[in-house]
């Protein structure tokens, strides 16, 4: 039993080692998209302003965009040419994808190395634990 708990411990300061060391290399902020989504708010030329959740696939922002620009249309006597703005305003959103993307990589970086630690330490005393007497079985 005294194997598992200096693994216990010793696996505990390894973590937090590599765990804060991730965190200063990568910044903190980085992380911050993992739970902080973008949105993005536009105005369009007519003053109607409408907010993009980047949740949302590439897919489902394109037709709300395109929904969005053929209302504008309607309102506005001007012609609005949808998909020169809807590239204009995609390219931001596209930033916020990679943001979620960064965030997401540098937690798995952060994470990942101390589970797979954890798991090789369990198997290593599985394996040392099978090989052992077991000293309450009469011989």
């Amino acid at each position: 039993m005294r194997w598992g708990r200096g693994f216990f411990r010793a696996w505990l300061v390894i973590s937090a080692l590599w765990v804060g060391l991730a965190v200063m290399v990568w910044n903190p902020e980085t992380y911050q998209g993992l739970w902080h989504k973008a949105t993005f708010e536009f105005e369009t030329p007519t003053g109607q302003r409408f907010t993009l959740d980047t949740s949302k696939t590439r897919d489902q922002l394109m037709q709300v965009l395109d929904g969005e620009l053929h209302r504008e249309e309607a309102r506005s006597s001007k012609q609005v040419e949808p998909s020169n703005i809807r590239e204009l305003i995609l390219e931001k959103v596209d930033t916020g994808y990679r943001t979620q993307d960064q965030a997401l990589q540098a937690w798995l970086i952060t994470i990942m190395p101390p589970l797979a630690l954890l798991l090789l330490g369990i198997a290593v005393g599985w394996v040392i634990g099978g090989f052992r007497s077991d000293k309450s079985q009469p011989a």
